[in-house]
Order: structure tokens, then sequence, then C-alpha cells
């Protein structure tokens, strides 16, 4: 496997207000978004026995 694509992508909160009663804004924030996308890859990894690419969380920077 060389590429997973995860369609779609992060939605742009048009008004600030970060409401899911919005009809132009978003109620997730960039680390949620991408907590939900590592999850569900992982999910399917596990489901159909294919190793994980990843063995360790790479460090975020200015971080400890």
């Amino acid at each position: 496997m060389k590429v997973i694509d995860i369609g779609g992508g992060l939605g742009i909160d048009y008004d600030g207000s970060k409401s899911s009663n919005s009809d132009i804004s978003v109620s997730y924030s960039l680390e949620e978004y991408a907590s939900a996308v590592v999850q569900a890859v992982r999910n399917v990894f596990e489901r159909r026995s294919v190793k994980s690419p990843v063995r360790k969380a790479p460090a975020r920077r200015g971080r400890k």
C-alpha cells in the first residue's frame, strides 16, 4: 500500500462559531479531525489483519 485516500477533507469555519448547528461552520479542531482519520485507518488495518506502517507516533515539536 502506498497511498490512503481519505477523501473529503477539513470543513471551513466560515462564520467562526465552531457550531454544529450552523450550515457554514464546523465543530471540530484539526487535532480532532486527524485523530478520527488515524483511528478509522487503524480500525480497517486491524479488521483486515494488515500490519500498521507506523510503529510509533512522531514526536510533536515544542512539546515534552
